[in-house]
């Protein structure tokens, strides 16, 4: 237990880090809510969408297991279409009756600091072959198609583009200090009856000792998950910062990029043709067989080769996984690969933190507990502005003014609450 003016420090940071980020905090706990649950909600609020209705004998396609020669038509199919054209990616559906989506890189202005990335996402129907509608991610609206979008951008950009980005990894590094100086100020007495007092909400005595308690009783038990959303969000709008200090204790592989074979190949030889989605599809799958194809990135120019995305049974990230192949969009050859279940432990450590951050590590009891941990920033934010009021306005009763509180005078130190001073 820390005291005099280490304490006096210390609670003087918790209160300037809660006031100067104590909004943000709020904004990602309440926004961060419904995008623990956004496929679930996506999918509610837009049924003319994402439902797709499997032909009787279809409904029971393993997820993920998609015939490489159905998305090579799908592919083929909407690149003809001049409405179209052909697309960046195709994430597919993960049931059999979800649809696809193509993914159009929208153009940006480089020299903007808040124009938001988008893409124009175009819903398919791998049954029939044809487009299910369309929305813009990255577009910014409350009808249906466009609140989860909205929500996420919100989340992790305050739909400011780049600036935005950075005020909230800034946030996220600001939550994980808190935290830490939240754990200082709450680590009680060596004794039974200091921990029991730092665990328990105080019901049934002033107002005072309730709305302290809460906050520190709550908070001890928010602590770890808010640490963890802290350092997670940091790590994912700031990642030139974050990476640099895992590597520094831990080994990482080296994150270079790959590019297609060039144009002339050994001898002087040209190159071959190009290879379909459907060939990077049976390359990847042979690579590992047991895993669930999620997205397939395409060839966006030649030196682009195919990144397609799996998730392998164990993984600890669920949906889409976090398993990348890289193949040659002309060789056919597979680039690189990355395995989250043979990871070097500091890239293990950071795959962690998507699905710690949404939740999904833990199934759906993570994501309850996800949903439960965003509503406590503004808990903590009104029981913390009431404790600060109070020390800076003690109470007036009958004309005379409260003593003033001593440095240690909080309920967990037995002090008495405030009360007029006697009257002469």
């Amino acid at each position: 237990m820390v005291h005099g003016r280490l304490r006096s420090g210390l609670r003087q940071a918790h209160l300037v880090s809660s006031l100067v980020f104590g909004l943000m905090f709020v904004l990602a706990g309440l926004t961060g809510i419904p995008l623990a649950w956004v496929d679930e909600l996506d999918g509610v609020l837009n049924p003319a969408l994402f439902h797709v209705a499997p032909p009787d004998g279809r409904a029971g396609d393993t997820p993920g297991r998609w015939r490489p020669e159905l998305v090579q038509r799908a592919v083929e199919t909407i690149s003809a279409d001049p409405r179209y054209g052909r697309p960046d990616s195709l994430s597919l559906g993960g049931e059999a009756d979800r649809a696809w989506v193509f993914g159009y890189r929208v153009k940006r202005d480089p020299d903007s600091l808040v124009e938001l990335d988008r893409t124009r996402q175009v819903m398919w129907d791998p049954y029939r072959m044809r487009a299910t509608g369309e929305r813009t991610w990255g577009e910014i609206g409350v009808s249906r198609p466009l609140l989860m979008p909205t929500l996420f951008f919100t989340h992790r950009y305050l739909l400011l583009g780049e600036t935005g980005k950075t005020v909230m990894g800034v946030s996220g590094l600001a939550m994980l200090l808190t935290s830490l100086v939240g754990l200082a100020l709450w680590w009680p007495k060596a004794t039974w009856s200091s921990l029991g007092k730092a665990v328990t909400v105080r019901v049934g005595g002033s107002p005072a000792a309730f709305n302290y308690s809460l906050h520190r009783a709550v908070g001890i038990f928010a602590l770890p998950v808010l640490a963890v959303l802290g350092f997670s969000g940091w790590y994912f709008n700031l990642p030139t910062w974050v990476t640099p200090l895992v590597g520094a204790v831990a080994a990482m592989a080296p994150n270079d990029k790959v590019a297609n074979a060039p144009a002339l190949v050994a001898g002087g030889a040209a190159r071959p043709a190009p290879i379909g989605v459907a060939q990077a599809m049976r390359v990847a799958q042979a690579r590992f067989p047991e895993a669930r194809l999620s997205r397939v990135g395409l060839p966006a120019g030649p030196k682009t080769p195919y990144e397609l995305r799996m998730r392998q049974p164990g993984e600890v990230r669920k949906g889409s996984g976090n398993t990348r192949v890289s193949v040659d969009a002309y060789q056919g050859t597979i680039l690189k690969v990355r395995d989250p279940l043979t990871a070097a432990p500091g890239d293990r450590f950071l795959g962690w933190q998507f699905p710690l951050h949404t939740g999904e590590a833990f199934g759906v009891p993570g994501r309850v507990l996800i949903t439960l941990a965003g509503v406590t920033p503004l808990l903590f934010m009104w029981t913390g502005l009431l404790m600060w009021w109070r020390r800076r306005h003690p109470r007036v009763k009958s004309g005379a003014r409260a003593q003033p509180p001593r440095a240690t005078a909080e309920p967990d130190h037995q002090a008495p609450a405030l009360a007029p001073a006697r009257s002469a």
